[in-house]
C-alpha cells in the first residue's frame, strides 16, 4: 500500500509540473501576442505616414523643378 502512496504522489508532482510549464507557455504565449500586434499596429502606423509623406513629397519636388 505504501508504494501506492508515493505512486499518487509522484503523479501528483508531474502532473503540477505540467501544468505550471503550460500556464507559463500560455502567459508567454499572450505576451508575444500582443508585441505581434502593438508591432502590426506600428508598421500600419509607419505605412501611412509614408504614403502621406509620398503625395506631398511629389507636389514639393514638382514645385521646385517649375520655380
Amino acid at each position: 500500500m505504501e508504494a501506492l502512496t508515493y505512486l499518487f504522489a509522484a503523479y501528483s508532482i508531474i502532473f503540477l509540473i505540467i501544468f505550471v510549464y503550460a500556464y507559463s507557455i500560455g502567459s508567454r504565449q499572450k505576451a508575444l501576442w500582443r508585441e505581434l500586434q502593438s508591432l502590426k499596429d506600428t508598421i500600419e502606423e509607419e505605412k501611412q505616414t509614408t504614403t502621406a509623406q509620398k503625395t506631398e513629397s511629389p507636389k514639393s519636388s514638382f514645385a521646385e523643378i517649375e520655380g
